[in-house]
C-alpha cells in the first residue's frame, strides 16, 4: 500500500553521475533544493545533487523541451520568484557556486553572469537572445526595470 509519502531525497554536495555511489551524502532540505532548481534555467534531479531519478521532486515543476529537443524539469517563474524572495545575493551566489552542472542556454548564461559572477552587462553589446534572457531574469528576480544607463 502506498501512502504518498516519499523518503527525503539523498543529495551529495559533490555530485556524481547517476547510479554511481556517492562518497558523502547528506539530506538537503526542500528550501535548498528549490534554490538550486531556481538558479538553473531547467534541470535534471542529478544536477541538483539528488541521488534518485524516480519522479517529480517538486509538484510545481513541469517538463519543458529545450532547443536540443531534450525534455528537462523547470520551475515556473512565479515559483522562482517566491523561492528567491528575501534571499540575500550572497546566499544565492553560494548556492549557485555549488551547482556542478548547468544548462548552456541564454537564460542560464544570464543567471551565471548576473547572479553567479555578479557582473554587469552592457545590453547594447549582447545578442538578442541574451538581452531577452536578462529581461527574463530581471522579471523573476522581481526587478521592476533595467537600469537607465542600458546596463544591468
Amino acid at each position: 500500500m502506498t501512502t504518498g509519502h516519499r523518503a527525503p531525497a539523498r543529495v551529495s554536495r559533490n555530485a556524481t553521475p547517476p547510479g554511481e555511489p556517492h562518497a558523502s551524502s547528506a539530506v538537503l532540505d526542500t528550501r535548498e533544493l528549490r534554490l538550486r532548481a531556481s538558479l538553473l534555467s531547467h534541470y535534471e534531479l542529478h544536477w541538483l545533487g539528488v541521488d534518485r531519478e524516480d519522479g517529480v521532486l517538486f509538484p510545481d515543476s513541469h517538463r519543458v523541451r529545450v532547443e536540443s529537443g531534450m525534455r528537462h524539469w523547470c520551475l515556473d517563474d512565479s515559483v522562482r520568484r517566491s523561492v528567491v524572495a528575501g534571499v540575500p545575493l550572497s546566499q544565492l551566489q553560494r548556492v549557485w557556486s555549488e551547482l556542478v552542472e548547468r544548462p548552456g542556454d541564454a537564460r542560464q548564461w544570464a543567471i551565471d553572469h548576473l547572479v553567479g559572477a555578479g557582473g554587469r552587462v552592457d545590453l547594447d553589446q549582447l545578442p538578442v537572445d541574451q538581452v531577452r534572457a536578462v529581461g527574463w531574469l530581471c522579471r523573476w528576480l522581481d526587478l521592476p526595470h533595467l537600469r537607465s544607463q542600458r546596463s544591468c
